[in-house]
This record gives C-alpha cells, structure tokens and sequence, in this order.
C-alpha cells in the first residue's frame, strides 16, 4: 500500500511539467508508475497512483447518484481526471483545464503535499489559505471539545 506523505515546492517548468518526487515515485513498482490526476473541491489537485484511482473510480461507479450534491462532486472528481505517466526525467504534463482550475502557471511555483494514498497538488496561496483554515479548525476543536476532555494532541 502506498503512503505518500511530506509537503515539498516545485515549479511547473515552461511545457507545464512537474517533477514528482523520488520519495513519492519510490512508493510505487516501477511498473505501476501511471498516476490519474484530477480536480478536487478542496482547491487543489489530486495526484493518486493506478490502484489508489481505481478504489476511488470503484467508490463513484458503485453507488446509486440519486443526490444532487453527490453528482456535482462526481463530475468534478470523474469529469477532470486526466490520465499521466512520468517521462524518463520523472515529469508529468498538467493540463490546461486543471492549471486554470487551481491557478497554476507555467514556470510557476506548486507545493506538493503527501497525505497517503494521494498527493495534493495546490497553488502557494490556496496552500496557505487551507492551512490558514487548518489552524482554525484547531483552535476550534481546542475551545470546543477541549484538550482536557482526554482527547490526545
């Protein structure tokens, strides 16, 4: 099972390319290295390897979409993705619709950021506005549920 994990800047180079990581290419066999990368509603993009994909392709296509919300997130996970494989220096292409999507530009920088079975690709300043976010919701889980309830750090 893969486990990408770390927060590292890059910069997408003048074709668009981005550089994944040793450390994140080394998690997968050699073999498996095609990735699916997509929208996502968090305002980044999702980097995830072939098996990782395919349990999130598998999650969608079992259930039964009847909600309005849940087909609206569908189409933006399922209607963005875009299938990469790493050429011999270990670049992967970004399209243009999901560059505009998340505000990326050519020679521009990205931070990468590893949370398990994906990598979060996200623009420098969506980055720190959702750790801006994550820090609040500390401070809100600290006043309202309390460190003192027994709820470790």
């Amino acid at each position: 099972m893969v486990s990408f994990l770390g927060t590292s800047t890059h910069t997408l180079d003048d074709k668009c390319r981005l550089i994944v990581p040793k450390r994140f290419m080394d998690e997968i066999a050699p073999k498996d290295a095609v990735f699916t990368i997509t929208a996502s509603l968090d305002g980044c993009l999702l980097l995830m390897d072939k098996a990782s994909w395919g349990e999130v392709v598998q999650r969608f296509s079992a259930d039964v979409v009847v909600d309005s919300h849940q087909r609206a997130v569908r189409r933006v996970i399922l209607g963005h993705a875009d299938v990469v494989e790493p050429d011999r220096n270990g670049r992967i292409s970004i399209n243009e619709a999901l560059r505009v999507f998340v505000g990326l530009e050519p020679n521009g920088s990205v931070v990468l950021v590893g949370t398990g079975k994906s990598i979060e690709v996200w623009s420098p300043q969506a980055w720190s506005d959702a750790l801006a976010k994550a820090r609040q919701l500390d401070e809100f889980f600290d006043t309202q549920v309390g460190r003192s309830a027994g709820v470790p750090a």
